[in-house]
């Protein structure tokens, strides 16, 4: 007898030995990846129309430390800066182009480090993971030289999305590791949630900390709500990524970890108040929350 599906969503994949977590190396290409999720499928092509189904939904993660080919790095002995770009994921979705995953690290002069990752896309085609890898070194090459020349040219920056996740990926891992040791009747940062991370409380906790260094991450103009205007609340859209984190900045993030935390209730029914217009009242939110670094990281 056949067992039906614990969740209709999780593929026939990922309940198979194939989707364990094993890197391979790809000879031609000297790739060390891992294939996240493959599926086929199975959706007709259709004569005459544009964006044709792929054979397949697929997606690799790389390891670029075992991927020399896939990492690309500029040195300056006289300066100290450095420039490395590494080639980190591929997803072929089941139509349209192959979006390429690729992280950027910058050490400036003084050795501080910075870091952004960037997407682009190249057509998507059929064959062997080799044949696809190829094409994917042939196009990361390319625009790592284009981001490096960039870099070399205008400096190095964030975007303000970039900047989001970064900041949301400390709130959600941190985040999560105190609250697994929490008892279980005391006030979490983050609800228990099965795509491991809450959104709305990510948000908040980023217009708090936005708001408390100028600002930083907004663009200057209205928007309607707190809850999805730095990360996206779709599934799938974010995930939480490691980064490197200053001491000042681990502690200016703990604190308004530990504000939230403390005052969620508040803070939810206020932004809940300032979400009654057609517009999110920022200045009402704001004379309305008493929290400052001086005072949070002292304590």
């Amino acid at each position: 007898m056949q067992l039906s599906k614990p969740f209709d969503y999780i593929s026939d994949y990922a309940l198979t030995n194939r989707s364990k977590r094993e890197f391979v190396t790809d000879k031609k290409t000297g790739c060390v990846y891992h294939v996240a999720y493959r599926s086929k499928n199975h959706e007709k092509r259709v004569p005459g129309k544009s964006h044709q189904p792929n054979t397949e939904y697929m997606r690799l993660e790389i390891d670029p430390n075992l991927s020399p080919n896939f990492s690309i790095e500029e040195l300056d002995l006289v300066s100290g800066r450095s420039i490395t770009c590494n080639l980190t994921g591929l997803e072929q979705p089941s139509r349209g182009t192959t979006k390429l995953i690729m992280s950027v690290f910058y050490i400036d002069e003084t050795q501080s480090l910075q870091e952004s990752v960037r997407t682009f896309y190249m057509d998507s085609i059929g064959g062997t993971i080799t044949k696809r890898l190829d094409l994917a070194l042939d196009t990361f090459r390319k625009e790592a030289k284009a981001t490096i020349d960039e870099i070399n040219g205008k400096g190095f920056s964030n975007k303000r999305t970039e900047k989001a996740s970064y900041y949301a990926s400390y709130f959600a891992l941190r985040g999560k590791s105190l609250d697994s040791r929490r008892d279980k009747w005391a006030p979490k940062i983050l609800h228990d949630v099965w795509s491991n991370y809450d959104a709305t409380s990510l948000n908040i906790m980023l217009y708090l900390f936005s708001m408390l260094k100028g600002d930083f991450l907004d663009t200057g103009g209205k928007f309607m709500y707190v809850s999805d205007h730095f990360i996206e609340v779709r599934r799938y859209n974010w995930h939480p990524t490691k980064h490197l984190y200053t001491e000042q900045e681990m502690a200016e993030l703990d604190a308004v970890m530990e504000y939230y935390r403390l005052n969620r209730e508040y803070i939810q029914n206020l932004v809940n108040d300032c979400s009654k217009g057609s517009y999110f009242d920022q200045d009402k939110f704001k004379a309305n929350v008493k929290i400052s670094f001086c005072e949070e990281v002292a304590q």
